[in-house]
């Protein structure tokens, strides 16, 4: 049996969601995705965070999951259009909620999270590293990432950083968590 590897699961993946574009947007749709993808700002933040009725299973409902996930798929297929790294974390971190309480994860997160760090380089380290300790689902799926021409050491330096100026314990767990995360992934790339 022969397995894949990351970057082909990956562009399986994205061939999958390219196939699906014209079902799954509407022209209008398409057009409004576009330019709220281009001219994000934190001030859109309410558009795609988490709004989680608090319950699970079949009464699962997130307010926003409709919207944030066309946001995803777009921000997927065309990484060339995002114009602000803040959506890239807020897509990341706000999906990793959804799948802590929804119990399971949209696949295509990697792709966010991947773009995240090839992109942001540490910027937002300490928010991918709670996104990918967020859950198993989260971490499971991020493991499907493919780090090749990511300066590694950067990260980790980036991480370390984080981790002398956190006092939180949770946060510096997950920062320790994600550190151990990006080595080993580093190893496979």
């Amino acid at each position: 049996m022969k397995f894949s590897t990351n970057s082909e699961y990956k562009e399986n993946l994205l061939s999958m969601m390219k196939e699906l574009e014209y079902d799954y947007y509407t022209r209008e749709e398409k057009k409004e995705i576009e330019r709220f993808v281009q001219a994000y700002t934190v001030n859109d933040y309410e558009k795609v965070n988490f709004k989680w009725n608090g319950k699970h299973a079949e009464e699962f409902n997130d307010a926003n999951l409709n919207f944030r996930q066309k946001i995803l798929v777009f921000v997927c297929l065309y990484p060339n259009k995002v114009e602000s790294l803040e959506l890239l974390r807020d897509l990341f971190i706000e999906e990793a909620k959804c799948s802590k309480e929804s119990w399971g994860v949209d696949e295509a997160l990697f792709i966010i999270g991947e773009n995240l760090l090839k992109i942001g380089k540490g910027k937002y380290i300490k928010e991918f590293c709670i996104g990918l300790n967020m859950s198993f689902d989260t971490y499971g799926c991020c493991s499907s990432m493919d780090l090749t021409g990511i300066d590694i050491q950067s990260l980790i330096d980036s991480i370390n950083n984080e981790i002398r100026h956190t006092m939180n314990k949770n946060i510096k767990n997950s920062l320790e968590f994600g550190k151990e995360f990006i080595k080993a992934m580093s190893m496979e790339s």
